[in-house]
C-alpha cells in the first residue's frame, strides 16, 4: 500500500499540468454534485425532525360543484374540533393561520415582525419545535399570549429578558410574552417569528369561527400511533353530510375533506400553498449535477486515453515482470480513486466559496457538517467513489489490455480507437455545455418576456399603502382629504388587495346558472380604472356612494358567462347584483398564470385593505411625503408602503431563483469542458510537434498551422452543438408549457449558443496552437 501511494504521488507530480486539470475538473464537478446533493437532501428532509410526523396530517377541504372542484389547505376553524369530537382516533387538533406581517410596539419603538401566526395551545406538544423558555402546556393557552422566536425576542428586546413583557400589536391589542421558542429550522414547512394564542381570535366577534366561516385556518390532526387514516376517510361522507353538506345541497355544492401526511406537504402536496418545494426542480438540478460530473469524468478519461502512449511501456514492463491484467486494473483504478479523493478536498474549498451565493439564491443553508448530517456525508463519500470509478474505468481496462510484445516493439493497441475516443468525449462534453447554454438563454428570454409583458394596466409609479382593519372605515376620509392636495399624487384608489399576485375567489351565481361557481373577486372604488390605466369595453364605470350593489366584470367573465350589451346580466351572492360594465382583461394573477373571469365590487366582504397611489415624482420622495401625512392622521400607526412593481416582482422569485441556479451550474459545466479541451489539445499538440516542424520547413506559417488546428477542434464543438438541439427543444418546450404566455423557440438561440461555445473553445486552444506552431522546426526535428 505504501508503494502504491508513493508511486501514485510521483506519477502525478511528474505531470503537474495534467494533474491540475484533472483535479480541478473533478473538484468542480464534485462541488456541483455535492451542492445539488445537499439541496436534495435538504428538500427531502422537510418536516422529518418532528417526532410525531408519522401521525400528523393536514386537513384539506375541497369544494365540489358541477363545474369542477376547488381545493384549499385553509379551512373553517370549526372543522378540526368537530373531527376530534367525532372520531376517538384523533388525539389532538392544532390550528394555525398563515404567517402575517404585524407590528409590535415596545418601549415606544415600533418593530415589524414578518411571520406572525395564531396557533392552538397544543402546538408545542404536537410539533417538535423547541420551547426554550415557558411551559409547553400553558404558553399558548391563555388569550392575548404570545410566544416569540429567539430571533424575534432579540430584535424586540435585545439582550434583556423577554418573558412576561407586554407588547402592543398593530397599535391595538396588548399581548404578554409567555414563551421563547428556538428559531424554526429552514427545513420546516411551518415558519414563524411569533405565535399568538389561537383562543385570542374568539375575542373578535366579527370573525366567523364556525363551519360557515371563511377558509382561513390551517388545521392539523394527530392520530394515535398506527391509526389507519383510511378508516377515518371512509366515515367522512356521513360526517360532512351532517355538518354542512345537507344545508348546502340545494346550491349544487358539496364539501370533501382529505388528510395529507405532514412529510408530504413540502414536495408532494395535494393542494399547492405556494411555499413548498418543487419535485421538477429537484429532477432538473439532479440531472445537471450528473451532467457536470460526467463532463469532469470524461476529462479524466480522454486525457488518460490520449496519454496512453506515455504509459504503454510501463504497462508492458509490468506485464513482463509478472503483473496480471487484474492487478493492473486495480492499480489504475486506485490511481483514479486517489485523484477523486484529492479533488474532494478542493471541492469542499469551492463549496465554502459558493456558500453565500448558494444560500442567497436557494434560501437554504449549504450545511454539510450539521448535526444529523451523517447520511449526507455518507452519500458524499459514495459520490466521490462512484466518480473515481466512472472516471478511471475505461483508462484502467484500456491500459491493462496492452500486449507486452506489441508495447515493447513500439505499438500500443488500436490507433484508431485511441484517436477517436477523446474526440468523441469532447463532442459529448460540448453537447452538454451547449445544451445548458441554450436552455439558459431561453430561460432568460422567457423571464425578460414576462417581466416586460403588457399586464393590461400601468404598474409603474404606483405605490401600495396598506391600511389596518381598524383604519378601514377612516381610509376614505384620509384619502379624500389628504391625497388630493399633494402635488406629487396624480390619482388614487381603494382596493381590497393589490393586484398582480392573485385575488380571493368566492362562490357566485351568474345568470343562466343553477349552481354557484367559484369566481375571482376584487374590491375597488370608482378611481380604480383611472389609477390603473384600465379601459372600459362596454357599459359604464361605477360611481362612488351610489353603486354599492353593482358589479363590473372583465372580458373573460363576459365571454364565459354571456354578458351582452343588449341585456342586463345579474350575479347573485347576498342579493342580486347587476353588471353595469365590462373592462378589458388585465393580469390580476402573475402573468404566467393567464387571465380568469373576474368580478369588481365596491363592497368587498373583507373591506378595503390598501390604497393604490399613482405619483408623478421619484418613488422614495413620494413615499416620504405620504408618510408625513399618514402620521398626521394615524399617529403611532405602522406605515407600510412599497412600489407595486416590487410586489409583482416578488411573484417571480421562484422562477428567478431557478434561473440563477441554472446559470451558476451552466458556468461550471462550461469551465470543466474547457479545461478538458485545454488538456486534450495540449496532449495532441505535444504529439504533433514533429509534424509541426516538418510543415514549418515546407513553408507553412504559424498562423496557418494555428488556424488548421483550431478548426479541427472547432468542428468537434460545432458537432456537439448540433447534437444538443433536439434535447434542448424537447426540454424547453416542456418548461415553457407551464407559462400561459411564452416565447417561441427559434434557430437564433442555437446560433447564438454555437457562437458562444465556439468562441470559448477558440480562446481555450488558440494560444496553445500558436505556441506550438512558433517552435523552432530545427530544434523539434533534432529532438525527435
Amino acid at each position: 500500500m505504501q508503494h502504491f501511494f508513493r508511486h501514485t504521488f510521483r506519477l502525478y507530480i511528474r505531470n503537474p499540468f495534467y494533474t491540475i486539470i484533472n483535479v480541478t475538473g473533478l473538484a468542480i464537478g464534485l462541488a456541483a454534485g455535492i451542492a445539488i446533493l445537499a439541496y436534495i437532501y435538504g428538500e427531502l428532509s422537510f418536516d422529518r425532525f418532528h417526532i410525531n410526523r408519522h401521525d400528523i396530517y393536514r386537513v384539506n377541504m375541497t369544494a365540489v360543484s358541477p363545474d369542477g372542484s376547488f381545493g384549499s389547505y385553509t379551512i373553517p376553524a370549526a372543522v378540526g374540533p368537530s373531527l376530534k369530537e367525532q372520531f376517538p382516533g384523533i388525539i389532538s387538533v392544532t390550528r394555525t393561520t398563515q404567517p402575517q406581517q404585524f407590528f409590535f410596539e415596545t418601549g415606544g419603538k415600533i418593530t415589524e415582525i414578518a411571520k406572525v401566526c395564531y396557533a392552538d395551545s397544543g402546538f408545542f406538544r404536537d410539533f417538535s419545535f423547541v420551547l426554550e423558555e415557558g411551559d409547553i402546556a400553558t404558553a399558548l393557552s391563555g388569550i392575548y399570549s404570545v410566544v416569540l422566536s429567539r430571533s424575534a425576542a432579540r430584535t424586540l428586546f435585545g439582550d434583556a429578558p423577554a418573558m412576561g413583557k407586554v407588547l402592543k400589536m398593530n397599535n391595538r391589542d396588548q399581548f404578554t410574552v409567555t414563551g421563547i421558542a428556538g428559531d424554526p429550522p429552514y427545513n420546516s414547512s411551518l415558519q414563524f417569528d411569533a405565535l399568538i394564542s389561537f383562543s385570542t381570535l374568539y375575542q373578535d366577534k366579527s370573525l366567523y369561527m364556525d363551519w360557515n366561516g371563511g377558509n382561513q385556518y390551517i388545521t392539523f390532526i394527530r392520530t394515535q400511533p398506527g391509526y389507519l387514516i383510511a378508516g377515518l376517510e371512509s366515515a367522512l361522507p356521513a360526517f360532512l353530510e351532517e355538518k354542512i353538506n345537507r344545508s348546502i345541497r340545494d346550491s349544487g355544492w358539496k364539501y370533501e375533506l382529505g388528510f395529507e401526511p405532514l412529510s408530504n406537504i413540502h414536495l408532494r402536496s395535494l393542494v399547492d400553498d405556494g411555499s413548498g418545494g418543487n419535485l421538477s426542480d429537484i429532477r432538473i438540478f439532479s440531472g445537471i449535477a450528473l451532467l457536470i460530473l460526467l463532463i469532469a469524468c470524461f476529462n479524466f478519461t480522454s486525457l488518460a486515453t490520449a496519454r496512453a502512449m506515455i504509459r504503454n511501456r510501463e504497462t508492458g514492463i509490468r506485464k513482463v515482470a509478472g503483473a496480471s491484467r487484474r492487478m493492473l486494473i486495480r492499480q489504475f483504478m486506485g490511481e483514479a480513486l486517489v485523484l477523486s479523493f484529492t479533488a474532494l478536498l478542493l471541492a469542499l474549498f469551492i463549496i465554502e466559496l459558493i456558500r453565500p451565493w448558494y444560500s442567497a439564491v436557494t434560501g437554504n443553508p449549504l450545511s454539510l457538517y450539521a448535526a444529523g448530517g451523517i447520511p449526507l456525508m455518507l452519500m458524499i463519500v459514495l459520490l466521490v467513489v462512484l466518480t473515481g470509478v466512472l472516471a478511471g474505468a475505461y483508462p484502467a481496462f484500456y491500459l491493462a489490455s496492452f500486449q507486452p510484445v506489441d508495447v515493447l516493439k513500439g505499438g500500443s493497441g488500436s490507433v484508431k480507437v485511441r484517436a477517436m475516443l477523446p474526440k468523441a468525449l469532447v463532442v459529448i462534453q460540448f453537447a452538454i455545455s451547449a445544451g445548458l447554454v441554450a436552455s439558459l438563454l431561453l430561460m432568460f428570454e422567457q423571464i425578460s418576456y414576462i417581466s416586460s409583458f403588457d399586464k393590461g394596466y400601468r404598474s409603474e409609479n404606483l405605490l401600495v399603502l396598506h391600511v389596518s382593519d381598524e383604519n378601514d372605515k377612516n381610509m376614505p376620509a384620509y384619502a379624500g382629504i389628504s391625497l388630493g392636495g399633494l402635488p406629487f399624487v396624480e390619482s388614487w384608489t381603494a382596493v381590497s388587495g393589490p393586484p398582480g399576485a392573485g385575488v380571493p375567489a368566492n362562490g357566485y351565481l351568474p345568470d343562466g346558472r343553477n349552481e354557484a361557481v367559484i369566481i375571482n373577486v376584487l374590491g375597488v372604488d370608482s378611481g380604480f380604472l383611472r389609477t390603473m390605466g384600465i379601459e372600459m369595453v362596454s357599459g359604464r364605470n361605477i360611481t362612488s356612494g351610489t353603486d354599492s350593489m353593482v358589479y363590473l366584470v372583465n372580458e373573460s367573465y363576459a365571454s364565459r358567462y354571456g354578458v351582452t350589451p343588449d341585456k342586463i346580466h345579474y350575479i347573485r351572492r347576498s342579493g342580486k347584483h347587476p353588471v353595469i360594465g365590462v373592462v378589458k382583461d388585465f393580469n390580476f394573477f402573475p402573468v404566467y398564470a393567464g387571465v380568469e373571469p373576474l368580478i369588481l365590487t365596491t363592497d368587498p366582504e373583507e373591506g378595503f385593505n390598501a390604497l393604490l397611489i399613482r405619483v408623478n415624482s421619484d418613488l422614495q420622495t413620494a413615499r416620504a411625503g405620504l408618510e408625513n401625512v399618514w402620521q398626521q392622521h394615524f399617529p403611532g400607526e405602522p406605515f407600510v408602503c412599497y412600489p407595486l412593481d416590487t410586489y409583482i416582482a416578488d411573484t417571480y422569485r421562484h422562477i428567478n431563483r431557478f434561473a440563477q441556479l441554472f446559470s451558476g451550474f451552466t458556468i461550471l459545466a462550461i469551465v470543466v469542458a474547457c479545461m478538458g479541451l485545454l488538456g486534450l489539445s495540449a496532449v495532441i499538440l505535444q504529439q504533433r510537434r514533429r509534424q509541426f516542424g516538418i510543415r514549418r520547413i515546407l513553408g507553412a506559417s504559424p498562423l496557418s498551422l494555428t488556424i488548421r488546428e483550431t478548426a479541427g477542434f472547432s468542428l468537434l464543438v460545432l458537432t456537439g452543438n448540433l447534437l444538443a438541439i433536439v434535447p434542448v427543444w424537447l426540454f424547453m418546450s416542456g418548461w415553457l408549457a407551464d407559462f400561459a404566455y411564452h416565447i417561441n423557440i427559434t434557430a437564433g438561440t442555437f446560433i447564438l449558443t454555437a457562437v458562444i461555445t465556439l468562441l470559448v473553445a477558440f480562446l481555450t486552444i488558440a494560444w496553445q496552437s500558436w505556441s506550438a506552431s512558433k517552435l523552432n522546426p530545427v530544434e523539434v526535428i533534432k529532438y525527435e
